[in-house]
């Protein structure tokens, strides 16, 4: 996916003319626009990936430093068991004082999260009473925010006497969309998303942001 949006912010070559031309550089531009960042996003998703046992033995790059052996192998492991202990506490941490102490994505109705957010925010911790939050320490903050919904969830889907794995797994897959949505270097792109939802009247707060960032880039 990295690679598909990097090739379509690559500008066109020197041999491409007429419409084409316009049109590509139209798709340049736009996807810059839209996506500014594209490494940065995803070295901090691979970050927290090779950091527990779950996922980071799917990861070839894990898979290459246990293969070498000595000092590399040991720094793998024990990264892996450092971000197991982590991703496990903060997990246990959202199941048992979910919405009390500590929060993750949230409840996944639209209701109940509009209510759900008069008295919560996302990815924080309440400290002396006020919720603090913690999705903007990254690389940290995505392993930490994503184990607290995964705890969070499973609480929940345990309040909920027919809930069933498909739901849990769907909720599970939506804590993670969400995650990935709500950090500043996804903001243009998950508003735009919102902004094809006629219903949910972002489109018109959707181009003021865009105006307000573009003009400036443009008279700059």
């Amino acid at each position: 996916i990295a690679r598909a949006i990097q090739n379509i912010k690559r500008m066109p070559e020197d041999e491409v003319a007429g419409p084409a031309r316009f049109f590509e550089r139209a798709s340049s531009v736009a996807a810059h626009i839209v996506l500014p960042f594209v490494r940065t996003p995803l070295d901090i998703y691979k970050w927290s990936t090779k950091r527990n046992f779950v996922t980071g033995l799917l990861m070839p790059d894990v898979w290459r430093e246990l293969s070498a052996g000595g000092v590399r192998a040991q720094a793998a492991i024990g990264q892996m068991s450092l971000g197991s202990a982590v991703a496990g506490t903060m997990a246990y941490m959202g199941y048992k004082y979910g919405d009390e102490h500590i929060t993750g994505a949230g409840p996944t109705d639209f209701d109940a999260r509009d209510f759900w957010l008069q008295d919560h925010q996302p990815y924080s911790i309440k400290v002396n009473g006020q919720w603090q939050s913690f999705a903007g320490i990254e690389p940290l903050g995505t392993l930490v925010g994503i184990s607290v919904a995964m705890g969070d969830i499973i609480r929940r889907g345990q309040a909920v006497a027919d809930q069933t794995w498909e739901e849990t797994a769907a909720m599970m897959g939506f804590a993670f969309a969400r995650n990935a949505k709500d950090k500043t270097f996804m903001q243009t792109a998950s508003m735009l998303v919102s902004a094809l939802d006629e219903s949910s009247g972002s489109a018109v707060k959707f181009i003021r942001q865009l105006a307000g960032s573009v003009v400036p880039s443009g008279v700059a």
